[in-house]
């Protein structure tokens, strides 16, 4: 679990190992992107650390990539 800022509640938000999407390899390094609970996609750095966002969120949401809501 980490903490990841949410553009829609403007504060940070807990994001559980369901939320994660996956990891990409990029020339930079490693991207981690997630779905918030509020239903956004975002990307981040991740490391001990590393407390770089790149984005709150991202700008194109489709409803695969949602966040999973309780039964």
């Amino acid at each position: 679990m980490f903490l990841a800022w949410c553009d829609e509640r403007q504060r940070n938000v807990l994001i559980g190992p369901t939320y994660i999407r996956g990891l990409a390899n990029t020339e930079h390094g490693m991207i981690l992107n997630y779905v918030c609970d509020c239903g956004e996609p975002g990307q981040m750095v991740p490391g001990a650390g590393a407390n770089k966002s790149l984005s709150g969120h991202a700008t194109n949401a489709t409803s695969d990539s949602r966040a999973p809501t309780a039964a």
